[in-house]
């Protein structure tokens, strides 16, 4: 063998292991076989598919076994057209092309004239037999039909089989979308748009939403899927933008809620009765059509969001006599000793001379029971404001420069903000709006902080078709993330200015630490924030698809390059336990775990 030859054998092997990671697939085939009446094959026919809203044309031959393929072309509504001397021409369609599908039209022509034709409409769908993996497809239709809470196309993934939202499993440190499929973790996940990943890398949450609007379909792979999907051990959520077409287009919308419009809770809020308020809007609007006719497309999207709204839940916050250091009421039955003497405090009151200045302001800073302190939920219900205010957009362009050569371009920006309260935090304390920043997730109390979230994602993709058996994908894909998460003290150093000393060394210390009691609901600052996360990712793919005969190749590479710089600390300021033990000799019976808060004596730190 010569050194050409090795060389060859080797690229050839190298480009069959690269087909394990290459490119994911936007487009579709239209593939089948034509035969005669008879059941003879018939070589030589000239297909073509004539997308209905572009008028782009895309045409094959069949070979010598009668077989065709039409490789990587746009999803969308094509008129399929058979034609050969000696036989009518058979006219199939409108029929609708999805991404990576296969679509298989055999076709039996009729002996006749060319110029007759017949045409076949709402054919039956039959059973895939082209390609092996297990998915579902969610189309335009689907997506602006279906009712959707917040217009979060997302939410359909949870029609698919073995898809679970995990959501609400993140902790307060996004407020993004996660899910898990057939019981892989999220981080296994991926989640492309065009093509090209527009979920973090951190843990495949996604953290750019398209307007409902924009997208023209998406599909679930679950399993067995290719190996030009192979990034991905769990599931793959493949989304296609809405292009534009021949026709001009234009949408606007304005979805409205509002308190005044819902009925009231059954279980309504025990303190006052009034509906807790809502009011979110979402606005915007599409633009597409033609730049020119039959060559060049744009379309053109904005969304708006803006909620306000009350979360309510109940908590159980410390009494009032327990922040004077007054524990009478505990006696007999729970004695509170003096650490300092080994002896009890006269009538369990703790003198204020002995308190620590952090922990009576700590606890000071906690809203008082609104509630009698044998409610069976807690002594507190929590109305917390939370705020969210987020912006949308992107533009695509598509051109055909030949029946044989088009490109597309398409960028999109979202932005979003998160405020929400400290849930327990007073206004009139010594840390006014702070204090009581730490949620719990099965209570519904929300943590308190600012999430901040900044999106970027962009794509280009060139298609080059070398006759009836060869096409080449070209792509190159962008996708930015940062999010920033704070908490409502942060930078306010409160912790040092109450008398803790130590703990706000720095800005990114500069929170309250998290205070962890166990008949109460946590109080402090946070267990997490701040946060700041920073990605870019960049990627590089190229396919190329061979048809011969009743067979494709596929072979292809794709190279990602990820950028990540994080700071993600738990408990940057501190956190500390309390339990009674140095308030009962040692004993561990009796007192009072606040007792050991306003003596600055936490169990564990």
């Amino acid at each position: 063998m010569t050194v050409l030859h090795r060389a060859a054998a080797l690229t050839l092997l190298l480009l069959g292991l690269v087909a394990h990671a290459t490119a994911q697939v936007t487009s579709g085939t239209i593939l089948g076989a034509v035969a005669d009446s008879s059941g003879g094959v018939l070589p030589g026919v000239t297909v073509a598919a004539t997308n209905v809203e572009t008028g782009l044309v895309h045409s094959a031959t069949t070979d010598a076994s009668g077989a065709y393929a039409l490789t990587n072309i746009p999803i969308g509504r094509y008129q399929v057209r058979f034609e050969m001397q000696g036989f009518k021409t058979k006219l199939v369609g409108p029929v609708t092309l999805i991404v990576d599908q296969r679509l298989r039209e055999d076709v039996v022509l009729e002996i006749g004239s060319l110029a007759e034709t017949v045409e076949i409409r709402g054919r039956a769908t039959l059973l895939q037999t082209d390609q092996p993996d297990m998915n579902q497809i969610v189309q335009e239709q689907e997506i602006k039909a279906l009712p959707l809470n917040g217009r979060d196309f997302f939410s359909l993934l949870l029609l698919s089989n073995g898809v679970q939202d995990t959501s609400n499993d993140t902790g307060g440190a996004t407020t993004n979308v996660t899910f898990s499929i057939n019981g892989m973790r999220p981080e296994s996940n991926s989640v492309t748009l065009d093509g090209v990943q527009m979920s973090s890398v951190r843990e495949s949450d996604v953290d750019l939403r398209p307007s409902v609007d924009a997208i023209q379909e998406f599909k679930v792979l679950s399993s067995s899927f290719s190996a030009e999907y192979g990034h991905s051990a769990g599931g793959v959520i493949s989304i296609q933008s809405k292009g534009g077409t021949n026709d001009y287009h234009g949408s606007g919308w304005e979805f409205f809620r509002d308190a005044a419009l819902n009925a009231n809770n059954f279980f309504r809020n025990p303190v006052s009765p009034t509906k807790p308020p809502l009011r979110q809007n979402q606005f915007g609007g599409t633009a597409g059509g033609p730049l020119k006719k039959n060559r060049t497309f744009f379309f053109a999207d904005y969304q708006g969001h803006t909620l306000r709204k009350i979360n309510e839940a109940f908590a159980r916050v410390p009494e009032e006599p327990f922040r004077r250091g007054d524990f009478s009421s505990l006696l007999p039955g729970s004695i509170v000793y003096d650490p300092l003497t080994g002896k009890p405090f006269p009538n369990n009151i703790i003198p204020p001379e002995r308190f620590s200045k952090f922990g009576s302001a700590i606890l000071n800073a906690i809203a008082l029971p609104n509630l009698p302190n044998d409610y069976p939920l807690g002594n507190y219900f929590i109305r917390q404001p939370h705020r969210v205010s987020g912006h949308e957009g992107g533009v695509r362009v598509d051109h055909v420069f030949t029946p044989n050569q088009r490109l597309f371009a398409r960028y999109r920006w979202g932005y979003s903000e998160t405020d929400t309260a400290d849930a327990l935090a007073r206004s009139d304390g010594p840390m006014p709006g702070a204090g009581g920043g730490l949620g719990i997730d099965s209570r519904g109390i929300v943590q308190g902080g600012i999430h901040d979230d900044r999106n970027h994602n962009a794509v280009g993709s060139y298609v080059q078709v070398f006759g009836s058996h060869l096409v080449n994908d070209a792509r190159v894909g962008y996708h930015h993330y940062e999010l920033d998460v704070l908490g409502n003290a942060q930078g306010r150093n409160l912790a040092e200015q109450n008398g803790l000393r130590g703990v706000n060394d720095g800005v990114l210390c500069s929170d309250l630490p998290a205070i962890y009691l166990n008949a109460y609901t946590n109080i402090g600052g946070t267990d997490f924030k701040p946060l700041y996360f920073r990605e870019t990712f960049w990627q590089f793919n190229d396919a190329l698809t061979l048809t011969t005969g009743p067979h494709t190749l596929k072979v292809g590479g794709e190279y990602r390059q990820r950028l990540e710089n994080h700071y993600f600390v738990l408990f940057p300021a501190g956190a500390f336990y309390f339990y009674p033990q140095r308030t009962t000799n040692y004993t561990y019976v009796g007192s009072h775990e606040l007792a050991e808060v306003l003596l600055g004596l936490p169990f564990l730190s």
